[in-house]
């Protein structure tokens, strides 16, 4: 896997792994505050769709297409 930054759960299910949810309550941090900061969890999350998931390629293809059919339909109509 040639990936800089590893997202671990994305890997876990394109391997093959089974999934399994567990319900908990999360108690409240007592003490200090989280290490993690907005932007992180944004490129975490950015992360995550771009590398383990078709979506980004099926909207740019559906918006490469759109502008295409305009571009075309410009050029054959003058």
């Amino acid at each position: 896997m040639r990936e800089k930054e590893r997202y671990t759960k994305g890997m876990y299910g394109w391997i093959g792994f089974k999934k399994k949810g567990i319900t908990y309550i999360a108690e409240t941090q007592l003490a200090g505050e989280t290490k993690w900061k907005f932007s992180l969890l944004v490129k975490l999350g950015l992360n995550d769709i771009t590398s383990y998931s078709t979506i980004p390629l099926k909207v740019w293809s559906a918006v490469g297409f759109v502008i295409s059919f305009f571009l075309f339909h410009i050029y054959w109509s003058h």
